[in-house]
């Protein structure tokens, strides 16, 4: 928990730069709101673009670890308002696997790129991925542990947002996950080796989106049971189509079969095959053939075939292709390489193939098949084809098959084990992993980096907010501006001369006072007659009779210049009074004497209001709504108004005059006054300014009232600001107008019930708070 130091804890830090922050960096026109206890980003519906963040409003203890998180949020959203496409996000909305998907690939990319655009965000991100490992991920892998989870799915959607961090080779989560990839072996199987390049690779969010839809593919594509039907029922069809350089049902039992896999074409979404594909994939396997010259082809090389072949074998292929011909005029060679007609005829002859195929060829066609649905094709030397789909990787068209490297291993040693001779002391492969009926990548997933802040802000905001003493919903309607009002300059114009001749006497007597007390003067004068320091040739004769005190030492007097701010209750119970002028009246006075005292000795000043501005019934209900939510009460329901009579960065002349005279007759502003907010917000005015002293004076005639549901949380909010301005070296009065209730708040304070004694009792006062 971070000690509440009041002016310059990070929460205060946080409150004043959030908008700022994120305007600049982001440079767009979306709004930032403090309010509640939540974080999350609302988007527009239509064209998926953001309009808001929103953030908690902290309270003023809130702990290092709630700081650190929405920090972290922060820098994250601003990182996909400046990097991610929201229109390719929006496309794919209808997708949860999708989505979910490319929002675990995106954010390690937007991190990568808020890190070479803004180095000063290194340290952020890196200490909201240590927060993430530690608060999210860990919790989550050891439940699984503790549960002895067996389940590859739920180790990878718990670890999905460290894997692809790690694929972006961040170190922290490189060597987390360096003992952890075990659990997730059987997935990773299914995904090709360059998968972290590809990564990497990454230019924007459109590429994110069609990786994330190949990496769904090869995951969680499961064959439809009636493509297994079909391929089992026309097994001389899928032989057929897989090898051009043969035709006619055959039994797959000699070597010469491992030539090329056979099994089913590509599927599309609707389980039906591309006949398109089908052809192509023919013509590239022809291709290969010849480029190739395997060995075990005797048709290709019939010259070094030890057994004679007809004349017509080395062209059958190219007639096979171009006019889907007959069975081949060899029996044997039949049966060794399988059919690959036209697809006509093998339609024909699906029934005679399926007779042929015995135990031994199904199990082999199994294991094929696992080839042909990742879209591998095997030559006898091994792999020649690219490793996915080309539309699956740039996500046009329908998703395809994706190929693995466990079908890439699987295929290689299977085209070795055929060479020495099928089924001689083979053993089946592993079969690849595939997931359960039901299960998706959301199921088990703990989200993405945002989805997870998300949920743990929320929690750590409500029980940060069930533990402080002082609690409000939301900044955003406060308001602190110039004052101002229509007919400002007749009002003025009344007012002026009232005031004027009010304080004209009292000036020059604060002046002189003043001035001693609040103005930097450096004094310095030589002390004599001491045993230590520069010779004073004037005591030297001091000698003569052994005194040795003929030394003498400068002395400097230097003391501290102040800045000061005078904030003036502006509440309806000022409006009341027991002499000629109301309460607000005489503080309004009391602040124009102060302002022309100060201005004439050089002094910076600052001369502000604070009331309140009446909230509507809409945001009355949200707050009560959120209240019910956490179990909370907000210490303020009311917007505050803080208007500026004089701020530090104007000079003192007749607009500021204007603005206090435009302001003395009026009372319809005067309405609630939430003092220990206000007194925060003056003093954190203040302490940014250059003098060495600072000084805050409040005007005020009692205790702090507004629309709340904890009014013992405004009493103990108000203790606590002073206290924590003084900590911050403010040197802070009170002064009561015709009342002594600012005793129970400020150690210094002054009761002013006449203004002309003004003069005389806020001056000693604040001589002796400078002399403690």
């Amino acid at each position: 928990m971070t000690a509440y130091t009041g002016l310059l804890t990070p929460v205060a830090v946080i409150r004043n730069s959030i908008s700022a922050i994120t305007q600049i960096l982001a440079g767009r026109n979306i709004t930032v709101h403090q309010r509640g206890l939540s974080a999350y980003v609302s988007y527009n519906e239509r064209t998926g673009e953001p309009e808001s963040v929103t953030l908690p409003y902290l309270p003023d203890d809130a702990s290092d670890d709630l700081i650190l998180a929405v920090q972290g949020f922060l820098d994250h959203e601003v990182g996909h308002l400046l990097f991610t496409e929201n229109a390719a996000i929006l496309e794919i909305a209808h997708d949860a696997d999708w989505l979910h998907m490319e929002n675990v690939l995106e954010d390690p990319y937007v991190e990568r790129e808020m890190q070479r655009s803004f180095p000063g965000s290194k340290g952020t991100i890196s200490r909201l991925h240590h927060f993430f490992l530690e608060k999210i991920v860990q919790v989550n892998y050891k439940k699984l542990m503790d549960a002895g989870s067996v389940n590859p799915l739920e180790f990878f959607g718990v670890l999905l947002p460290c894997i692809s961090r790690a694929w972006h080779e961040f170190p922290v989560f490189e060597e987390y996950m360096s003992d952890k990839w075990e659990h997730v072996e059987p997935i990773m199987k299914k995904l090709p080796k360059d998968i972290a390049s590809r990564v990497q690779a990454v230019k924007n969010t459109r590429d994110n989106v069609a990786l994330a839809r190949y990496l769904i593919d090869a995951i969680m594509r499961v064959p439809d049971e009636d493509e297994f039907d079909d391929t089992a029922s026309g097994a001389g069809e899928t032989s057929e189509t897989s090898s051009p350089s043969s035709s006619g049902p055959s039994k797959r039992s000699g070597p010469s079969s491992r030539a090329k896999p056979s099994g089913p074409g590509l599927v599309d979404e609707e389980g039906d095959y591309d006949e398109e594909e089908e052809k192509d994939e023919e013509e590239h396997e022809e291709e290969v053939e010849d480029d190739h010259e395997p060995v075990s082809e005797p048709e290709s090389t019939p010259e070094s075939e030890p057994t004679p072949e007809p004349s017509d074998e080395a062209e059958r292929g190219d007639d096979d292709d171009a006019e889907g011909s007959g069975p081949s005029s060899d029996p044997e060679d039949d049966e060794s390489k399988g059919t690959s007609g036209g697809e006509e005829e093998g339609e024909d002859e699906d029934l005679e193939g399926t007779e042929e195929f015995d135990d031994e060829a199904d199990e082999e066609f199994d294991e094929d098949l696992g080839d042909a649905e990742t879209g591998a094709k095997v030559g006898d030397s091994g792999p020649v084809s690219d490793d996915v789909d080309e539309s699956s990787l740039t996500g046009k068209g329908d998703p395809k098959k994706a190929k693995s490297d466990e079908s890439e291993e699987k295929g290689e040693g299977e085209a070795e084990s055929e060479e020495k001779g099928e089924g001689e002391g083979e053993e089946p492969g592993e079969p690849a992993w595939t997931p359960g009926e039901g299960d998706s990548l959301t199921r088990y997933s703990v989200g993405d980096i945002e989805s997870a802040l998300t949920d743990s802000i929320a929690e750590m905001a409500s029980s940060a907010a069930k533990k402080s003493s002082y609690v409000i919903y939301s900044t955003d309607h406060d308001v602190i501006e110039p004052y101002r009002r229509k007919g400002m300059e007749n009002a003025a114009a009344i007012a002026l001369p009232k005031i004027e001749a009010l304080t004209k006497s009292q000036v020059g007597v604060m002046q002189n006072s003043l001035q001693r007390a609040l103005v930097s003067k450096n004094k310095s004068y030589w002390r004599s007659s001491q045993e230590s320091g520069r010779i004073n040739p004037s005591s030297l004769a001091r000698l003569y009779v052994g005194d040795t005190r003929v030394f003498r030492r400068k002395v400097e007097h230097r003391s501290k210049s102040f800045d000061v701010t005078l904030l003036i209750d502006c509440s309806g119970s000022m409006h009341h009074g027991t002499g000629s002028l109301s309460r607000f009246q005489t503080a309004m006075v009391a602040a124009y004497a102060m302002g022309d005292t100060l201005h004439r000795i050089g002094v910076n000043f600052e001369i502000l209001g604070f009331t309140t501005k009446p909230h509507t019934g809409e945001w009355g209900e949200t707050c009560r709504k959120e209240m019910g939510t956490h179990g909370i009460t907000f210490g303020r329901i009311d917007w505050l108004y803080m208007p500026i009579f004089k701020s530090f960065e104007e000079r003192w002349g007749p607009k500021q005059m204007e603005r206090i005279g435009a302001a003395f007759h009026v009372e319809d502003f005067l309405r609630e006054n939430v003092d220990g907010e206000s007194v925060q917000i003056a003093a954190q005015r203040l302490i940014g300014q250059r003098s060495e002293g600072k000084m805050l004076i409040v005007l005020s005639d009692g205790a702090p009232a507004c629309h709340t549901y904890d009014r013992t949380a405004l009493n103990r909010h108000l203790s606590k600001s002073i206290k924590s301005a003084e900590r911050a070296g403010i040197k802070v009065i009170g002064v009561g107008i015709d009342t002594d209730s600012v005793s129970r708040y400020y150690s210094d304070y002054i009761v002013l019930n006449d203004v002309t004694k003004l003069p005389t009792e806020l001056v000693e006062q604040i001589q002796k708070v400078l002399l403690r």
